[in-house]
């Protein structure tokens, strides 16, 4: 996966998401809505593997980045300290995981090894399926 001027391209393998949506499709959607939102970004929610919604946070653009924060509008917001900055290869990594993550093919210790930000990639994913 290459990025370049905030799109993300993959290759053409599909994950298992439902509609079989690609990692970048999804990366590209949230990065169009995100800039359209203006400064302020959107919140979403945090989701829950039994499928209940979580914590609010806020998402924004920064360059070929989305930035994850603390949601200033909806509440309960999550408490994250500071910041947290994800780029498309971390994002299609762990988008890649969703489905195993949701039927608990594999554990959450696992995915936290792989990304500290799973909570934030899967309540994005959720948000666009």
């Amino acid at each position: 996966m290459k990025e370049s001027e905030g799109v993300c391209t993959c290759t053409e393998e599909k994950n298992e998401m439902e509609g079989d949506e690609m990692p970048s499709a999804i990366w590209n959607k949230l990065r169009d809505e995100i800039s359209e939102a203006g400064g302020v970004g959107i919140d979403i929610h945090t989701i829950k593997k039994n499928g209940q919604l979580g914590l609010w946070f806020n998402v924004q653009v920064s360059g070929d980045f989305i930035v994850i924060d603390r949601a200033e509008t909806n509440l309960p917001s999550t408490k994250i300290s500071q910041p947290r900055i994800i780029g498309c290869d971390e994002f299609e990594q762990i988008v890649e995981l969703y489905e195993k993550w949701r039927s608990g093919t594999i554990a959450r210790n696992t995915l936290t090894d792989i990304s500290m930000n799973t909570s934030y990639i899967f309540g994005i994913v959720n948000w666009f399926i």
